[in-house]
């Protein structure tokens, strides 16, 4: 990989060091998305063509419409600064996880 040219040293030591946190958060965005989107699929091909089908639909095309860095900026702003539920910032328990994998 080089040389990092902000650390000045070689750079796969470094990706390798962050390496466990990159497959951390992929993985707890992954179990995030099965767990919501497995059941409101299921739930609305049962009412097929009804309201409800309407707005899961609607919903999932705005969440892949949305930009991934403004919902994460306007989850920190709603979530960790307004209401203090979940850190701004950090990583080591589940609370820094939230986050950003509900943003992925």
């Amino acid at each position: 990989f080089g040389t990092s040219f902000r650390y000045n040293q070689e750079a796969l030591p470094l990706v390798l060091e962050r390496l466990p946190a990159t497959f951390e958060l992929a993985a707890a965005s992954m179990l995030i998305a099965i767990i919501i989107a497995i059941p409101m699929g299921i739930f609305s091909a049962q009412k097929r063509n009804s309201f409800v089908d309407l707005f899961i639909t609607g919903g999932s095309v705005l969440g892949k419409a949305m930009p991934s860095f403004w919902l994460g900026i306007m989850l920190i702003l709603m979530l960790a600064v307004n209401y203090q539920i979940f850190p701004v910032s950090g990583r080591g328990t589940w609370a820094h996880l939230v986050l950003p994998a509900i943003t992925l």
